[in-house]
């Protein structure tokens, strides 16, 4: 199994690809809302997505394991969906 995190810039895209990876072999499988005292991880992704219409940001991770054999349609998903892996 390899563990993902992807950012997302709001709660449906997160969701959305949730919904859309537990048709692949995964686990452990969860949407979080990123935390504002976490400026670190809030400036990284600020650089990576841009604001949503209003201006403001409400960022999401989805963290799973996926198969090995899954990783390749797991990281399109994601993609797909606007999200952004991170390559810790």
């Amino acid at each position: 199994m390899k563990r993902i995190q992807a950012y997302f810039q709001n709660e449906n895209d997160a969701e959305d690809a949730k919904t859309s990876v537990s048709t692949l072999k995964v686990e452990n499988v969860s949407v979080e809302r990123i935390p504002e005292n976490h400026n670190r991880i809030e400036d990284i992704i600020k650089k990576i997505i841009e604001p949503n219409k209003n201006g403001g940001h409400s960022p999401q991770v989805l963290q799973f394991d996926v198969a090995e054999e899954d990783y390749p349609e797991a990281d399109k998903i994601v993609k797909e969906s606007r999200g952004h892996i991170s390559m810790e």
